[in-house]
């Protein structure tokens, strides 16, 4: 007998082929952040992604997680295919494109949350390798639509490039398309003296992100610190953030989604209490305090752009510390939402920006500039500068007096 198909496996709980030798293909989704957990504990041998540019990297590298055998003579492997463009253009082209020349072979392995490049001998290394294909390797599809090929030709040029030709370099639909790198990185001195606050959006099974910012005179923002995390309980988040935070500065607050106001439940299956908010309030008191952001989006990525765009010989508005790397990462890979254009795609991993849009929002206000104290002078000072005062008078009137 062939293979056998039911909607829900008993035993993975996935639609799912099983084949008279016991072995099952199975196939399920992660549409939300969260529902990587759904295949938390379960072993895959082999994992194939469709479309992996429309998952969050913190998606895959947890899924990664579960690709396992307990038995030594089965190797696992994962397969993925991508189109340019997408949520997740930004963290594909980097762990594939960048690094690996078509058909290369390397290894790397995670050291400190970055990928490593390692020799094969290296017991901790995993193979990748990046085979790239066009519309042009897919003979049935040539063969049984040669209008496919009219179509595509018919896209706008970004699109085009992407779909036709595989060009990683371009980016349609980037949101913050005046991001440029060599603007709004800058190293900056952390000045004891300027007004510092917080930003917060909150996260549990997808990460927390919180900035650490400075105004300067001016008020130009300058994000000097970041927290990039899942995992965190609001207690913890709020003692991790303090433990970040050297003791000579000053936090004048922290602005934060306000649903956190009305996160009673916190976690899946946990008994309602206290929000969040005043979680954090708690473990903060005394310390800085909490207030709730501003959440009308379009208003909030429009005063984003407003200071992300430097203008004609102008400096940005807002700068990021090279240390903010998640921030530098996810924010210029953002795309439009397809229905609401003014929206961002929120499947997108967007946790960095929302926290920044809600930093922007808050209106901080400039660091007062220092006051000039008096310059001290000596009599003699006053004497000279009096004579000279006088010889000016003398010689508009053509006299000299002595």
């Amino acid at each position: 007998m062939g293979a056998t198909y039911s909607d829900k496996d008993i035993q993975i709980k996935l639609p799912c082929w099983t084949f008279p030798s016991g072995a099952k293909y199975a196939f399920g989704h992660c549409q939300n952040e969260q529902d990587k957990y759904n295949y938390q504990g379960k072993e895959f041998h082999y994992m194939g992604f469709d479309q992996i540019e429309e998952f969050t990297e913190t998606q895959y590298l947890f899924l990664m997680a579960q690709n396992r055998t307990s038995d030594k003579e089965i190797q696992c492997y994962i397969r993925a295919t991508a189109n340019p463009g997408g949520v997740g253009h930004s963290w594909v082209k980097k762990r594939w494109i960048d690094v690996l020349q078509p058909g290369q072979i390397k290894y790397f392995k995670r050291i400190s949350d970055e990928d490593t490049e390692v020799k094969e001998t290296d017991t901790q290394g995993i193979s990748r390798a990046f085979v790239p294909a066009s519309v042009y390797d897919n003979p049935s599809i040539i063969q049984n639509d040669p209008n496919y090929l009219k179509r595509l030709e018919q896209l706008p040029e970004q699109d085009k490039q992407a779909l036709l030709y595989g060009n990683w370099e371009v980016f349609a639909g980037q949101f913050f398309k005046m991001w440029r790198k060599h603007y709004h990185v800058k190293e900056k001195y952390i000045d004891p003296g300027l007004r510092k606050f917080l930003s917060l959006d909150y996260g549990y099974g997808a990460p927390s992100s919180v900035g650490w910012w400075q105004v300067d005179h001016d008020g130009n923002l300058h994000r000097y610190r970041e927290f990039y995390k899942e995992g965190h309980t609001y207690e913890k988040l709020a003692h991790k953030i303090m433990e970040l935070t050297p003791s000579n500065e000053r936090i004048d607050y922290c602005v934060a989604d306000p649903a956190i106001w009305g996160d009673r439940g916190h976690h899946k299956d946990a008994v309602e209490g206290e929000s969040g908010a005043e979680t954090m309030q708690k473990v903060w008191s005394g310390w800085t305090s909490l207030i709730k952001g501003d959440n009308d989006r379009v208003i909030g990525w429009g005063r984003l752009r407003i200071l992300l765009d430097p203008g004609e010989n102008q400096e940005p508005k807002i700068t990021f510390s090279p240390y903010c790397k998640d921030s530098i990462r996810t924010i210029p890979t953002l795309i439009h939402d397809e229905t609401r254009i003014e929206d961002l795609d929120t499947s997108a991993e967007d946790h960095a920006a929302d926290d920044a849009r809600y930093a922007v929002m808050s209106r901080p206000y400039a660091s007062e500039k220092p006051k000039e104290k008096p310059v001290e002078r000596s009599l003699n000072w006053y004497e000279e500068n009096k004579r000279t005062e006088r010889e000016f008078q003398e010689a508009q009137h053509g006299s000299r007096i002595w």
